[in-house]
């Protein structure tokens, strides 16, 4: 079966597509072959400070980084809020406008952390 791309990783491969075909449209490469980063980064649309950041660390898999982002916005010794169902956040939100709070990531985030 056919692995199935994110909607980002569809953008960068499009980016790809499109550059390289300018590339062939003007019958030479755009930048130098030797400019690597710099040449990725026209490409790809991303910045070359991130393309060498990500060279140095790799890929970083999406639960790493949740992880290491919730742990910044919960309180220890408690479960993540990564982890917390998207259904269960509009519920809370829809349950603090009922009640006429004015709701903010603040706000809600300590709503979130009395129900766990």
């Amino acid at each position: 079966m056919p692995r199935r791309y994110c909607e980002r990783e569809q953008v960068l491969i499009l980016r790809l597509l499109e550059y390289f075909q300018l590339e062939k449209d003007a019958g030479k490469p755009l930048l130098h072959v030797n400019t690597v980063y710099n040449r990725v980064s026209d490409a790809l649309g991303v910045s070359i400070s991130t393309m060498q950041k990500l060279n140095l660390t790799g890929v970083q898999k999406d639960d790493t980084y949740n992880a290491k982002t919730s742990l910044a916005i919960s309180s220890s010794g408690e479960s993540p809020l990564y982890k917390i169902h998207q259904h269960v956040i509009r519920t809370r939100i829809y349950a603090m406008y009922a009640a006429g709070e004015h709701v903010t990531l603040h706000s809600l985030r300590l709503s979130l952390l009395n129900i766990y």
